[in-house]
């Protein structure tokens, strides 16, 4: 595989990642405890993850180019937070 595979194989499994955990926090959206800094987390990051892959469905976009969207979604979601510099 030449490094272009490797980069398009990353690419492809961060997309996936996203997708599951906008899965993940609509599936348990109700079980998660908004108490604690760990559940606001989850919430949060959850929030965006689902938001940024709504967002990018309808866009008539590669992949890739949605990916990127989404990530830059949550990305800016985050750092008005206060949360800089994530990476996928």
């Amino acid at each position: 595989m030449t490094i272009k595979d490797w980069i398009y194989l990353g690419i492809t499994v961060a997309s996936y990642i996203i997708a599951i955990i906008a899965g993940i926090y609509a599936k348990n959206k109700a079980k998660i405890n908004k108490a604690t800094a760990v559940g606001k987390t989850l919430d949060v990051v959850g929030q965006l993850a689902t938001y940024a892959v709504h967002e990018t469905e309808s866009l008539d976009l590669e992949n890739e180019q949605k990916r990127q969207a989404a990530v830059q979604i949550i990305n800016q979601g985050l750092s008005w937070f206060g949360i800089k510099d994530v990476t996928c």
